[in-house]
């Protein structure tokens, strides 16, 4: 190594460092064929001394002085330069002793090395220059060898000398082309190791990139601007439930079939916010999957853009995010159910408490009032008013309570006769006053059973036919209506009366907390708002039709799986 180490020295400077290995070999080299033109010119000097040739020596002088000026502009990393004025040089001095009978023979073998130090020592970058020096070395050739000059004179010589002058001038020819072809070997073969160790270190790249896009089980997707297809990977196609052989490439027309129809628009906003600010995009939106049902994903990614701002590739990649999403919505829900809860709550109170102490403070005024009286026909009277108060206390009471069960309580399914439960609510409300004048007519079939909750079904039943004879319109022949069928995806139960109707500018709000669209309103105005979450509750829906003088109508609608079949109703009962 200290060997090497001095002929470093020697050759490119002790100081000089060179960052790139072909750059150092390069300069090896041409070091190595500046010492072997010194020492073929310090050769020939010694064999033509020895035989008394001495018109050529000047030539060999010539030559040792340039190949030392090629060492000294090497070493001061003047690396063009000094392969000029070695190639130059090189070139002239062979192309003289090539005009000389005397040397013919053996020195054109040497523009063949030259030609080929000129590609080893310029190199690819700097290939304009070989080429240049190759055709100089062709163009000497010819002329040397076509030509009638003769710049050195021919001098004596003997068969031996002849033999030595070719003998030397083979070995170095092969010593400076076996210096080029190992050089060249050595490049090449630097160069694969560079491959290989590249190669390698891109697999581990790319298994370090696999094995984190597995984890993240993201799926990649490429797309060429200039090309309509789009790339997907494997685990692309799993997350949307599609094998590795289901789409190979899918159009745009395809992807965008794929988005759900309320998140196209904004998928076109921001892929067009992306392209106009050339920003990395991320974007929440539902894809269809294999089997149709739509998943949430968040798609995240950046595209290269040419010159004139057009993209070229975009890179991007979709990551499931359905369960996050259907968490944040029923967090949403809770919030949007608790802050309804807070502001019912609030009303609650106020009018809880409002319409507690009005029966309450009429109760104690009345009993001031009896104790005060001494008439027993006003006693009495006394007595059927605080009575009343007390039954209206009473009632504001029970619809607290079923408000309370219906927020609270689990539901609790069970068979439900409609026409039995509608027969005990009438059977409850018949001292109302009122119906006794009232035709109830029930079509029902007295078979129907249902799945439902029976304590629910009866405050919402409850609720319905007692408005029904509150707001019955004296002046007519009232009757109430009470209908249920069965249809293929429902049940329903409809209430029909004659009453006095409800005007139109009530009907929006008509199952809202409190809200009492009669100005003689006998109620609370918690009733119909009990019937309405009651519904809620059981899944069904509850609608209002009414013409204010004529008369209002209640359907109630259940989805079809609380219809009870009769198997169903073994099932049920055991």
């Amino acid at each position: 190594m200290d060997h090497q180490r001095i002929i470093r020295n020697i050759l490119i400077g002790k100081a000089n460092y060179l960052e790139s290995r072909v750059a150092y070999k390069s300069a090896m080299l041409r070091g190595y064929m500046a010492i072997i033109a010194l020492l073929v010119g310090v050769s020939y000097t010694i064999i033509d001394h020895l035989n008394d040739i001495h018109i050529n020596i000047p030539y060999y002088i010539a030559v040792i002085v340039l190949a030392s000026v090629t060492i000294a502009l090497n070493r001061r990393k003047r690396y063009t330069l000094a392969s000029v004025v070695f190639l130059l040089s090189i070139n002239l001095i062979i192309f003289l002793f090539a005009t000389s009978d005397t040397y013919r023979s053996g020195v054109y073998i040497f523009f063949i090395c030259s030609s080929l130090s000129a590609f080893a020592l310029f190199g690819h970058r700097q290939v304009r220059y070989a080429f240049l020096f190759s055709m100089l070395s062709l163009v000497l050739f010819i002329v040397a060898y076509w030509g009638k000059q003769q710049l050195i004179p021919t001098v004596p010589f003997t068969e031996e000398y002849l033999q030595i002058n070719f003998t030397t001038n083979f070995i170095t020819a092969l010593i400076t082309c076996l210096s080029i072809v190992y050089f060249l070997l050595d490049i090449n073969h630097m160069s694969e190791e560079k491959l290989l160790s590249t190669a390698h270190e891109l697999q581990k790249s790319r298994e370090r990139n696999e094995m984190v896009v597995e984890a993240a089980n993201a799926g990649i997707y490429e797309w060429l601007g200039a090309e309509q297809s789009i790339f997907i990977s494997p685990t692309w196609k799993k997350l949307l439930g599609y094998n590795e052989t289901e789409l190979e490439n899918i159009s745009i027309e395809l992807y965008l079939s794929m988005i759900h129809p309320e998140d196209v628009e904004g998928v076109n906003m921001h892929m067009a916010d992306h392209f106009k600010n050339r920003l990395p995009y991320a974007n929440e939106y539902r894809l269809r999957t294999k089997h149709g049902d739509f998943f949430w994903f968040i798609d995240s990614g950046y595209s290269k853009f040419d010159n004139e701002g057009k993209p070229v590739i975009t890179v991007g990649s979709i990551t499931n995010i359905h369960k996050r999403k259907v968490a944040e919505d029923k967090i949403l829900n809770q919030n949007r159910l608790l802050a309804k809860a807070n502001d019912e709550l609030d009303r609650f109170v106020y009018s809880v408490s409002h319409d507690l102490r009005a029966p309450l403070s009429s109760i104690l005024g009345l009993t001031n009032v009896y104790t005060l009286s001494t008439s027993a026909d006003e006693k009495e009277s006394i007595v059927r008013l605080i009575s009343d108060r007390a039954n209206t206390l009473d009632a504001f009471i029970r619809e607290i309570l079923d408000y309370s069960r219906n927020s609270r309580r689990t539901l609790k399914l069970q068979p439900v006769n409609i026409k039995n439960i509608i027969d005990e609510v009438t059977e409850e409300i018949n001292h109302m006053k009122g119906f006794d004048r009232l035709r109830l007519n029930t079509n029902i079939n007295p078979d129907i059973e249902v799945v439902t909750d029976r304590d629910r079904l009866k405050v919402v039943l409850n609720n319905l036919i007692t408005n029904a004879v509150k707001y019955s319109d004296y002046g007519k022949d009232s009757f109430i209506h009470i209908t249920s069928s069965v249809e293929a995806d429902h049940w329903s139960i409809s209430i029909e009366d004659n009453g006095i109707g409800i005007k139109p500018e009530h009907h929006e709000r008509i199952f809202d907390m409190f809200y009492q669209a009669h100005d003689h309103s006998q109620g609370s105005g918690l009733g119909l708002y009990i019937v309405k979450e009651t519904v809620q509750r059981l899944n069904g829906e509850i609608q209002m039709s009414s013409v204010y003088g004529t008369g209002t109508t209640f359907s109630l609608v259940m989805p079809s799986h609380t219809i009870l079949s009769d198997a169903a109703q073994v099932l049920v009962a055991q």
